[in-house]
């Protein structure tokens, strides 16, 4: 491989820059001006879309699909949004049927605001320098350019020598980074470029309550568009475990899988026994997948130094390895993952009584000063609009204290290879999932994405979920199932028991 084409091909890819000028470090890149001020330099594999109508005017970095219509591409979706929405509060709300990775940028006349997608996967740091905003992918990508110092927060650097941050794939909690006054933009907020500072826009209405079966009908709706979308305007690769996240994803592509390539990774410590290989592997047989078993056992060491200097903070060395063979398998596909399904599930039990240092417990951050000061600033900002809305303050804190930093860590990595998917990072659907009882919602059964797979492919139910985890059945007791089931298709009484066992389960 090549060394030096290596580094100009992969260093800073899919990166950039947004501030009050372009960025002259990087002429090959790409220039775009929107509104009156805000200038993007963006690297040439970021793709950059615009749309504008009168003095309001839209900038797309990413990519978005529509869930309502899968042949809507970028320009499409732009004009449809700035068609009928002028104001920004209105282009945010029409942003709730879109899913991707992606960061919006708003202008109207003086007026310059930027969103992200739901979970934050397109990542916005940000820092006022000279009294302007500058933006970028990446909090040291910007230190280095405005020469700005390392934080020396005392607390900050406990926290970042703990064993509790390691133990976390080292992920920051709060919006300070590791560089002086260069902040992370939560998820459901928005930057205000005039000010840099940064307003909650979400939750701001009551979910309704809704029936489980409303929620199937409408979910299994959205995911099905969102894969057939990808599908229509990208070469897509899906992944395949023994999970709940990637079996709802694979009932959803159910109409397009004969073009998708469906893959599982094999790391060095996984035998033929992992449930993660055989399921995959019993899914395919039953169904006729394309199913690829793709052996991470390549690394390289350029390749990540390269990576090491392309993000701020790495997560883990068996991440490392998952990159470097996504960059030699899947260069030229669009990677389709499960990876925001975490924001949809119930993470944490709920909490009589609320303070900083009680959610900290949550995340083993309770004797951490560092943590709970953050905790505590982020808490005072919120917990009116829990209570105001109902929406379950554990529920936002893991999403925007736990997942919003730790869950783009590994997007931000991948950029070096791939570009990933998440069709959960859809507003609409996320909305969906809250308006039933959490515990539709609860691991290790979630009970929704069963009756959503049972309404897309039910056969897909006969082969079971996470068996090693799961405590109804175990791998003994699958085989002595299976050897049942081919027993009742030769005696021709099959289709009859399932029906019968199907409305036990779904009733």
């Amino acid at each position: 491989m090549n060394t030096p084409n290596l580094e100009s091909n992969l260093l800073f890819r899919r990166q950039y820059y947004i501030g009050p000028k372009f960025v002259d470090r990087f002429k090959s890149w790409n220039r775009i001006k929107v509104g009156k001020n805000i200038h993007v330099t963006a690297h040439p594999d970021l793709t950059v879309t615009t749309a504008k109508k009168g003095d309001t005017e839209l900038a797309l970095l990413g990519f978005m699909f529509d869930s309502e219509n899968y042949q809507s591409d970028h320009k499409t979706i732009l004009n449809e949004i700035i068609g009928n929405n002028s104001e920004f509060a209105d282009v945010i709300k029409a942003t709730s049927r879109y899913a991707g990775r992606w960061i919006l940028i708003y202008t109207k006349g003086d007026e310059g605001k930027i969103l992200h997608d739901p979970a934050g996967l397109r990542q916005v740091f940000y820092t006022n320098h000279e009294s302007n905003t500058w933006c970028s992918a990446q909090p040291h990508i910007l230190a280095e350019l405005l020469d700005i110092q390392d934080n020396q927060d005392k607390d900050l650097r406990d926290y970042l020598n703990s064993k509790q941050f390691s133990f976390n794939e080292h992920f920051l909690i709060g919006n300070k980074t590791l560089y002086e006054d260069v902040y992370r933009l939560y998820p459901n907020h928005y930057l205000d470029l005039a000010d840099s500072s940064y307003l909650r826009y979400w939750p701001n209405k009551t979910l309704n309550n809704l029936s489980v079966d409303e929620v199937v009908n409408s979910s299994s709706n959205i995911l099905t568009e969102l894969i057939k979308s990808a599908n229509y305007r990208h070469s897509i690769a899906q992944t395949v475990t023994a999970g709940w996240d990637t079996r709802l994803l694979l009932a959803a592509s159910k109409s397009i899988k004969n073009d998708v390539y469906y893959f599982v990774h094999r790391f060095p410590n996984m035998d033929n026994n992992h449930q993660d290989l055989y399921i995959p592997q019993e899914l395919s047989l039953q169904h006729q997948l394309d199913l690829n078993v793709i052996d991470c056992v390549d690394n390289n060491v350029e390749f990540n130094r390269i990576n090491k200097r392309n993000v701020s903070i790495t997560q883990s060395d068996k991440k490392k390895l998952q990159h470097y063979n996504y960059f030699l398998h899947f260069d030229n596909k669009l990677i389709i993952s499960g990876n925001v399904s975490p924001l949809i599930k119930e993470q944490f039990p709920s909490i009589d009584n609320i303070t900083a240092i009680n959610l900290a417990r949550l995340l083993y951050w309770h004797n951490n000063k560092y943590a709970i000061n953050k905790i505590s600033k982020w808490l005072k900002e919120s917990i009116y609009y829990s209570k105001k809305y109902d929406i379950n303050i554990e529920q936002i804190f893991y999403w925007e204290i736990k997942f919003g930093s730790w869950g783009p860590m590994f997007n931000s990595e991948l950029d070096i290879a791939v570009e990933e998917f998440s069709p959960y990072n859809c507003r609409n659907l996320i909305n969906l999932m809250f308006s039933i009882p959490k515990h539709f919602r609860t691991k290790p059964n979630v009970i929704i994405y069963s009756k959503i797979i049972n309404n897309l492919w039910p056969e897909l139910l006969e082969i079971h979920v996470n068996p090693q985890t799961s405590p109804l059945i175990n791998k003994n007791q699958k085989k002595f199932i299976h050897k049942g089931m081919d027993f009742l298709r030769k005696i021709g009484l099959y289709n009859l028991v399932r029906f019968f066992y199907r409305k036990l389960i779904f009733r």
